[in-house]
């Protein structure tokens, strides 16, 4: 298996694999079609992207990387303010006050430098994003290009370099299409030529920014997936070429997928009902942290009554879907009536001391695309989200390609995102730390045998608003949260 051809990593952000069709993404099929296709691949929780950004570049869930939601309370960030993972700026806080080891896990990128080779980033995400999914990149003299936020690019010499001569910027859209068009030409082009990395990580911000704003079926949303397809045929006829120079194994994922918003609920007046605010840190009668679709709070000194307080209140409200807490034991979490925390593999010391979920179900929208929720956020109502655990929202897209890949294999065992690491290290010959959860996708690789037989398993806590259930899944050692609903 050891090779030092190239190995990249294509990631189409908010991708739903059911929406890959031989009409409007053929090269997607195709790809998917020729190579090796993991439709159970899971997401972690929360489904969001930096979160996810973070598994996929740590090969480790919340629990142990430490980024357990977009936006969460942490004391230990001087001020003592939300954490905003998408904001430069307080990225920048968060690395200061850990001494830039803010991701508290081994990264890919950690493990490419330390082996002497090369790994560039060519992101369309947030600043947040294209961090999280190699946050030691300057430390390590990587390249990590951002397209959406130019300051956070580096090394500062080359990212002048490549924006003297690809820029200025595109304008950005919804569709994306002339910034995803601007992002391959400048890895293609650009960076590889000049790199010539052993990893490349190309991660393009739509689907997901059009999805959310214009919604799953829309004219705007088929644009993108149409523009991505073109962005990503051009990709494939460059990997056929003689251009790379060597042979490149491709690994095509997304990081989560989307439902549609249906029905807002002004979460945060709401909250007054129960007595409790939300403020810039936690204190008496308030709570920090985020309260939308998934809520992330904090209580002062992991206050009980307080929580309690809120557990109940939200039990009786229509939207109310799973709630989790710090465990009390395997399944039940400290405050009656939720889970825990553990169960979602985010039980991190900066984890909230409750998370909550509106209820989703799988209502079609108007273009008849299954998976809906209740909701607030900046979002329109018929626009889509993501950050729960509805089926939708938890598989994402995973499927490799290449010389050391088996051809035409669909893979129903469980697979994820912190799968990716791995199995890259694999590709290139290198161990994984021990600290990586992921497992290496043998499945797909020539030659590897094959792994433990996967182990499924459904729990479930029956609470005043209903029967919240969690499906999870384990391949050896590595675990997967799958999904969740609320019966």
């Amino acid at each position: 298996m050891k090779t030092r051809d190239l190995v990249l990593v294509v990631v189409l952000d908010g991708m739903r694999r059911d929406l890959i069709d031989a009409a409007v993404t053929p090269n997607l099929l195709r790809f998917l079609r020729a190579g090796c296709d993991f439709p159970e691949s899971s997401s972690v929780f929360p489904s969001s992207t930096r979160v996810n950004a973070s598994a996929l570049g740590s090969g480790a869930a919340p629990s142990r990387n430490g980024i357990v939601a977009n936006k969460f309370f942490d004391r230990q960030i001087a001020g003592g303010h939300l954490f905003h993972t998408g904001n430069l700026a307080d990225i920048r806080k968060a690395e200061a006050a850990a001494a830039g080891r803010y991701l508290t896990a081994p990264t890919l990128g950690d493990v490419i430098a330390d082996a002497g080779l090369r790994l560039a980033v060519v992101s369309s995400g947030s600043a947040g994003t294209t961090h999280m999914v190699n946050p030691r990149a300057a430390r390590h003299d990587q390249v990590s290009l951002c397209l959406r936020d130019w300051n956070a690019s580096a090394p500062a010499d080359f990212a002048a370099e490549m924006l003297a001569r690809f820029g200025p910027l595109a304008p950005a859209g919804r569709p994306n299409s002339a910034r995803m068009a601007q992002q391959t030409a400048m890895f293609l082009d650009g960076v590889y030529p000049r790199v010539r990395p052993h990893v490349a990580i190309l991660w393009y911000n739509d689907p997901d920014i059009t999805f959310h704003h214009e919604g799953l079926g829309s004219p705007a949303a088929v644009a993108a997936l149409e523009a991505l397809d073109r962005e990503f045929g051009r990709l494939l006829a460059w990997v056929a070429s003689p251009a790379p120079g060597r042979a490149v194994q491709l690994l095509l994922c997304s990081d989560h997928g989307h439902i549609t918003a249906r029905e807002r609920i002004p979460a945060k007046q709401a909250l007054a009902g129960c007595g409790l605010a939300l403020a810039d840190s936690p204190g008496a009668d308030a709570l920090a942290g985020t309260f939308g679709y998934v809520a992330a709070l904090h209580a002062d000194r992991h206050d009980a009554a307080s929580l309690r307080r809120l557990v109940d209140w939200m039990t009786e409200q229509p939207w109310c879907g799973h709630i989790f807490t710090a465990p009390r034991n395997e399944v039940e979490g400290v405050v009656p009536g939720t889970l825990s925390r553990s169960l979602l593999l985010n039980d991190h010391d900066r984890s909230p001391h409750l998370f909550c979920i509106m209820r989703a179900d799988d209502r079609p929208n108007a273009a008849g695309i299954d998976g809906s929720c209740y909701f607030d956020g900046e979002m329109p109502v018929g626009g889509s989200i993501h950050g729960g655990l509805h089926r939708r929202e938890m598989n994402n897209l995973l499927a490799l390609g290449g010389p050391a890949v088996r051809e035409a294999r669909v893979v129903r065992s469980p697979a994820g995102i912190v799968d990716i690491a791995p199995t890259v290290l694999a590709l290139l010959g290198l161990a994984a730390p021990a600290a990586m959860q992921g497992r290496v996708l043998a499945e797909a690789l020539t030659g590897a045998p094959e792994p433990d037989e996967p182990v499924i398993d459904t729990v479930g806590l029956a609470a005043r608003h209903g029967t919240m259930q969690l499906r999870r899944a384990r391949v050896g050692t590595t675990g997967y949260v799958v999904s969740g609903w609320v019966a």
